[in-house]
């Protein structure tokens, strides 16, 4: 229960940065996206749940919410993230904090280019084709760069509970 309530409160938290902060943050117009951190960083921090992919899905929903896209591109996009992240955990759980950081590109790039597709498939009449898949490539780059004091912080709490000093006996 206690981490569902921390996916709740992150999804919260990321939902405000990219809807309050992200235009003073943005370089050429293209900002970071904090949303799709959650479902990597949850996917593979946290123990293997049933309620994970559904969890996630409501984080997409946050996000076609919060972007003014259609509703569900984004759940579909991130409920399939999850699956595939469930997959690979433990490799990802392996690397280190600046793989994990590298390894954000690829991953926030296909959620936003799924999502950029389903905006394709069913037009909202915003931006060109080619503008919103560059923009999702840029800023897949923004967010995995934005992620990497979020992996060296997960690194440092898992190495603080492995490593207990020792006690000095007398």
């Amino acid at each position: 229960m206690t981490v569902a309530i921390l996916i709740l409160l992150a999804t919260y938290l990321a939902a405000i940065v990219d809807t309050v902060f992200a235009p003073y943050v943005a370089i050429y117009h293209v900002a970071p996206t904090m949303l799709p951190l959650v479902v990597i960083v949850a996917s593979v921090l946290t123990a293997p749940s049933p309620w994970r992919i559904a969890q996630m899905a409501a984080v997409g929903l946050v996000f076609d919410l919060s972007a003014c896209g259609h509703a569900g591109a984004g759940v579909i996009s991130f409920a399939l993230t999850a699956y595939v992240l469930g997959q690979a955990r433990g490799t990802l759980r392996r690397l280190e904090p600046l793989e994990q950081a590298m390894a954000c590109v690829p991953i926030v790039a296909g959620m936003l280019l799924a999502v950029a597709i389903g905006n394709l498939v069913f037009p909202e009449g915003t931006s060109a084709t080619g503008i919103a898949w560059t923009r999702a490539g840029a800023a897949s780059v923004y967010t995995a760069a934005l992620s990497l004091p979020v992996w060296t912080l997960a690194a440092w709490l898992r190495q603080s509970r492995q490593v207990r000093p020792a006690t000095l006996h007398r």
